[in-house]
């Protein structure tokens, strides 16, 4: 059944009906102010669907439907809260956009759904209502302004799509429970207030599609919740314009950038040792040369200044110490007994160096930056 009229202004030549078999469709009907007419219906829809109905305000006469089938459709309506319980049992998708001024679903009772897409509704700041839901492949929340938190999504082993997006409250997905969800492809952009991805322990697969896309988070400073699979291959994979990010050197990350083809990595415009594709590289070098050092002793503060230019110094207790400089490819380049007096350093070429030193039996080491 589809119900189209700008000047409709009630729905009292349906209020016989008790069955629709599959589709309500009510569209542009900005001067009809209830539903009411509609309170004989008994019926399961496969498809609901509400559009530019500016004048609604309420969902009273829907109370006996339940959806299986084709979806849930909320377009450009002013309603600020769903007031009834609307049962859907299974359904491809639930669409919630452009409702302003709603700020809570949670009369909805929600099985099982494929895909949910909450874009544009800037006052939404309560998901509970996916607590619990089945089944969802494909996730996407966008310009949800007052939104701090993602629904914890109890049921959810598998995902194909993650899509957070210009949601400016959400500071983390701390909310999210603690186990590892597949998944397939996340998108977090322009998401002002976030600064980490605490909670986000979504492990990537390797399937048809993989892709990461992090970008433009001004505050996000930590990305370590998020794994990969074994051996990863992407589709793409971009972490750009992030400013406070300036830690990229997760272990999936160092091995995916040493056999990715350039063009399906992108990596920019972050700080620190995210700064950039090069960037990133000489970090996760760094950082495989130290993890072969770890087996060697313990880490110590050895010597200063640190960054050096010209010399270090060794500090007293490490004095007639043995010492070894290795570069970041794991090469010998000085060796000696530290004492009182300087260690040159100025013919070394500005990079990051590892120290071993050995006294009494026991081995230490320190990372020196030379600049």
């Amino acid at each position: 059944m589809y119900v189209n009229g700008i000047d409709i202004t009630n729905l009292r030549g349906l209020k016989n009906i008790v069955k629709i078999d599959s589709l309500l469709f009510l569209e542009n009907l900005p001067k009809l102010p209830n539903l009411l007419d509609l309170s004989n219906l008994h019926t399961k829809l496969g498809r609901l669907v509400i559009i530019y109905c500016k004048n609604l305000k309420s969902f009273k006469g829907l109370e006996n439907i339940t959806i299986n089938g084709d979806g849930f459709t909320l377009v450009q309506l002013d309603i600020d809260t769903i007031d009834i319980s609307i049962h859907i049992e299974n359904s491809r998708s639930i669409s919630i956009s452009g409702c302003s001024k709603l700020v809570d679903m949670n009369a909805l009772i929600i099985d099982t759904v494929r895909r949910i897409s909450l874009t544009d509704n800037q006052e939404l700041q309560n998901l509970d209502v996916f607590n619990n839901v089945k089944n969802a492949e494909l996730i996407y929340i966008t310009n949800c302004d007052k939104l701090t938190r993602i629904p914890d999504f109890k049921q959810l082993n598998d995902l194909v799509i993650f899509t957070v997006e210009s949601c400016d409250n959400l500071v983390d997905f701390s909310s999210l429970s603690q186990r590892d969800i597949k998944l397939t492809a996340i998108n977090l952009r322009n998401n002002k207030q976030l600064k980490s991805l605490s909670g986000l322990n979504f492990r990537i697969r390797q399937t048809l599609g993989t892709k990461i896309a992090i970008t433009n988070n001004p505050l996000l400073n930590d990305i370590s919740y998020l794994k990969t699979e074994e051996n990863m291959d992407f589709d793409s994979l971009i972490i750009q314009g992030n400013p406070n990010l300036s830690i990229c050197n997760n272990d999936w990350l160092c091995k995916y950038i040493s056999i990715a083809k350039p063009s399906k990595l992108r990596i920019a415009d972050n700080s620190g040792d995210c700064l950039n594709l090069d960037a990133v590289k000489e970090k996760c070098k760094a950082t495989s040369i130290e993890d072969q050092f770890l087996n060697v002793g313990k880490r110590a503060i050895l010597c200063f200044p640190n960054p050096a230019t010209d010399q270090i110094f060794f500090y007293s207790e490490w004095g007639g110490a043995h010492f070894k400089i290795y570069n970041t490819q794991g090469q010998l380049v000085s060796s000696g007994i530290s004492n009182k007096r300087s260690i040159q350093v100025n013919s070394l070429k500005s990079d990051i160096y590892f120290i071993v030193a050995v006294k009494n039996g026991q081995s230490h080491y320190q990372k020196l930056v030379k600049e």
